[in-house]
């Protein structure tokens, strides 16, 4: 049932350039309330109107903008070395708010602190010598007085050993590509981890988010093996069947089962960016099952 009470209490929540307008319906409305029974059935049909024009009437021009408030932002780096163990002092990376002038260095516990920073969405980039460039993309900043924490970043040292394809054995048949490796460097019964990228030409990299599209951590604990990448992962990453693939291997840091290294998520191509794998095998071109 509607009542006096609740026509009030609507109108108090209708916003305040409007309320003038919306009061003198509602004026009618409680007339028609008191005055015919029949009204009392379809009110509720008049006070959907009512809530329709009260929305309609909140899509008018867009207000001002909110406060540009400025403050700090805060996070912290972790450095592995080239043998995948942590480093003991994170100290040295520098972090740059890209469009400004701000930055800051790490400490050695690889914490952070960059003040002043105005209201707005950044792009983050942190880099230390031998270690490659992380990058955060988007971080969207408020400021206030309560620091922004950007997160925690984990940058590596690229691996001290390599990786080689098999051009003989590395090869394509109906259901996948085999791609057969071995390594050099690093000795035998060791874990390692290495990188396979797949792209549409020969100038396939890793480290660029545009020049692959497939890409997929493998590791082993001999001086030899084989990874299969199967056709239906390579339709489903953007691969047509009977086209060039051209594929390319590197070493990754990889330290008591865990994958260490220095990337950026690109949101542009929703893919990694790999800035600190060693040194790139030669590229092998294959075609798509």
């Amino acid at each position: 049932m509607i009542s006096e009470v609740n026509l009030n209490k609507y109108a108090h929540g209708i916003v305040p350039h409007n309320r003038e307008v919306y009061m003198s319906l509602i004026h009618h409305v409680k007339h028609f309330l008191s005055h015919d029974t029949m009204i009392h059935r379809t009110a509720p049909s008049v006070l959907t109107l009512i809530i329709a024009l009260s929305i309609a009437g909140c899509t008018g021009s867009t207000g001002p903008a909110g406060p540009s408030l400025t403050g700090s932002m805060t996070g912290f780096v972790t450095l592995f070395q080239s043998d995948g163990s942590r480093a003991s002092d994170h100290s040295g990376v520098i972090v740059c708010i890209q469009g400004t002038s701000r930055s800051a260095m790490t400490d050695s516990t690889g914490k952070w602190t960059i003040s002043g920073v105005s209201t707005g969405t950044y792009n983050v980039t942190y880099t230390k010598q031998s270690y490659g460039m992380s990058e955060q993309q988007g971080v969207q900043f408020v400021g206030g007085d309560i620091a922004c924490y950007a997160g925690k970043i984990i940058m590596a040292q690229p691996p001290f050993f390599l990786v080689a394809l098999d051009p003989v054995k590395t090869i394509a048949d109906s259901n996948a590509l085999y791609v057969s490796f071995t390594t050099a460097g690093v000795a035998k019964g060791i874990e390692i981890a290495f990188l396979i990228a797949v792209g549409t030409d020969s100038s396939v990299s890793a480290s660029d988010p545009t020049k692959y599209l497939y890409s997929a951590i493998f590791t082993n604990v001999s001086n030899s093996g084989a990874a299969n990448v199967f056709a239906s992962t390579l339709g489903s990453a953007g691969f047509t069947s009977g086209t060039p693939a051209y594929v390319v291997a590197y070493p990754l840091c990889y330290y008591n089962g865990g994958f260490e290294y220095s990337s950026y998520l690109d949101h542009a191509t929703g893919r990694t960016g790999y800035t600190s794998l060693g040194a790139a095998s030669s590229v092998i071109r294959l075609i798509v099952p």
